[in-house]
């Protein structure tokens, strides 16, 4: 980490035209008295929040093939040290990793994958040992650059024996888990974690099911009821990890900011919720909506929040995606409670592969190239302005700005030093007078420009006339109502699930094709009447 010494404060700039890169600054000097500018941002040490756990990404089975396969071993250990060091990088301090494949992987897997109509209730055939080639060689050698590193688990999907599904193709995709596989499940979670902490990467954290809002078929999903989350947490998951005696987070929802009700439902089940350490989100809803933390939050304060994913995309504009990230990702994130912000996939190739069944063109926070080349994407620069600056045990304070243009949050870090984020977010430079106690600095902040300031010691204490401010609380929206075409959208889904394999078992596999193809061409004639008719009028 890099301190501000002596009175001063260090300053690293990212840019959104490219010019400064992560860049440090001439460094500025706290003055008492300083006259007040446009943004006036005032500090409150007194007023402590949220611990943090880290920043980082995923290494998804192609980030960690790509940094294997493509790179030499010196060139490998450059990027790791780049990545992970908080010395000579920019210190990522968490990782998400998917237990078994997500869509991000060259093949789909679990650990205990079975023959078509075989099952392994006692988990005889349960093994890593697809990912000792080179998922956990990765894994140790980033906890060893940075001790501080931990490891959050996340599951695409349980072996398919352990599934129901009504529709034919790979059981890994889309699908629920079986009422009478809730305790395999829950003893599949536990081997993996004994096996991974066995390995030398023990887990810190888990969450229940990546995505339970969502079924894909064309890569490992699962849909999952609130209910039953809650259901299985409380009599399977809970219990079997304290059997177990691993001291490992459960971690709820773990997807969009758009389905608030879905945490707290868990949440009110005090039978669950004993069991339970937080809520993760991702950042997929639209219009972005991190506020929704703040109402989770705000049901439960006693349970934590994190943020678990989002991705940028091949060929975005770089000056915008800085922008967005910043002010949604990570500032926007951190401000309403994440103790942890990881994005997707901490590596891929130019082209957004590997991947098998993901949608569009992802982007890592790294490109690793054919040619053994690795280039630093936006998501370096948006994860390293925290992750360089904030360590692991750092407490959120207040920073409150008079100025709609300048997003800003800020960390007083376990070894006495301040770091300070600040976005300008406007179309045009901004000064800005920041206040720290009794003492000031001032800073010009072109538009689109985001700036970490860094300084050790703690603040004098400010005069009487010292104005205050206090940080906006969330717009009373409330996140937690589903429009009325969602919920009935739900509900027909899970009839549909829940009527499709009793269809299926009487008219067979061909039969339900043919029903359901069937189906498709009576509505498409349907429109096409309806059209005819509407355009002959």
């Amino acid at each position: 980490m890099t301190d501000g010494i002596n009175g001063q404060v260090a300053v690293w700039l990212t840019t959104g035209d490219r010019r400064h890169l992560l860049e440090p600054q001439p460094p500025l000097r706290f003055e008492p008295g300083l006259s007040r500018t446009p943004a006036h941002i005032i500090l409150d040490v007194t007023r402590i929040d949220q611990a943090v756990e880290g920043f980082g990404a995923a290494l998804t089975d192609s980030a960690a093939w790509l940094l294997t396969t493509y790179l030499t071993p010196d060139a490998r250990e450059r990027a790791l040290q780049t990545l992970f060091s908080p010395t000579g990088g920019i210190g990522l301090s968490y990782l998400r990793v998917p237990i078994g494949a997500s869509d991000f992987a060259l093949r789909h897997y679990t650990y205990d994958d079975m023959p078509p109509g075989q099952r392994d209730p006692e988990l005889r055939h349960f093994s890593i040992a697809h990912d000792e080639v080179y998922i956990l060689p990765i894994l140790r050698r980033a906890r060893a650059i940075n001790p501080h590193l931990k490891l959050m688990a996340s599951p695409w999907s349980p072996p398919g024996w352990m599934k129901r599904r009504w529709l034919p193709g790979n059981p890994l995709y889309g699908g629920r888990l079986r009422r009478d596989c809730y305790d395999s499940y829950a003893r599949y979670l536990v081997a993996f974690a004994r096996a991974y902490a066995a390995a030398g990467a023990p887990i810190d954290a888990l969450t229940v099911q990546n995505e339970p809002d969502y079924a894909s078929f064309s890569y490992p999903s699962m849909r999952m009821r609130a209910d039953e989350q809650a259901e299985f947490i409380r009599e399977h998951l809970g219990p079997a990890l304290a059997r177990a005696e691993l001291d490992i987070k459960i971690i709820i929802w773990d997807h969009n900011w758009n389905n608030p009700r879905y945490p707290i439902a868990i949440l009110n089940d005090p039978r669950a919720k004993r069991y339970v350490a937080g809520t993760a989100f991702h950042g997929y809803s639209f219009p972005p909506r991190p506020e929704a933390q703040s109402l989770v939050r705000a049901a439960h304060p006693d349970r934590d929040i994190y943020f678990t994913e989002c991705t940028g995309v091949i060929g975005s504009d770089f000056a915008r995606d800085l922008r967005w990230m910043l002010r949604y990702l990570v500032i926007g994130t951190t401000r309403h409670g994440a103790r942890a912000v990881v994005l997707w996939n901490l590596a891929l190739d130019e082209h957004g592969n590997p991947h098998t069944g993901a949608g569009g063109q992802c982007r890592g926070v790294v490109t690793v190239t054919a040619n053994g080349e690795v280039e630093r994407n936006v998501e370096y620069y948006v994860l390293g302005h925290a992750s360089r600056f904030i360590a692991p045990g750092a407490r959120r304070i207040a920073a409150a700005s008079t100025s709609a243009q300048i997003e800003t949050v800020a960390f007083h870090n376990p070894d006495g030093t301040t770091a300070l984020m600040a976005l300008n977010d406007g179309d045009r430079p901004c000064a800005m007078t920041v206040h720290w106690g009794a003492e000031a600095f001032q800073y010009g902040l072109e538009a689109g420009g985001v700036a970490t300031f860094t300084w050790q010691g703690e603040p004098m204490p400010a005069s009487s006339q010292m104005p205050l401010y206090s940080e906006p609380s969330p717009p009373p929206t409330d996140l937690s109502a589903t429009p009325w075409w969602t919920r009935i959208g739900r509900w027909l889904g899970d009839q549909v699930e829940g009527l499709a394999p009793l269809i299926a078992r009487r008219l067979g596999q061909r039969g339900l094709i043919t029903l359901v193809v069937g189906g498709l061409l009576l509505a498409l004639m349907g429109y096409r009447r309806r059209r005819g008719h509407r355009v002959r009028r």
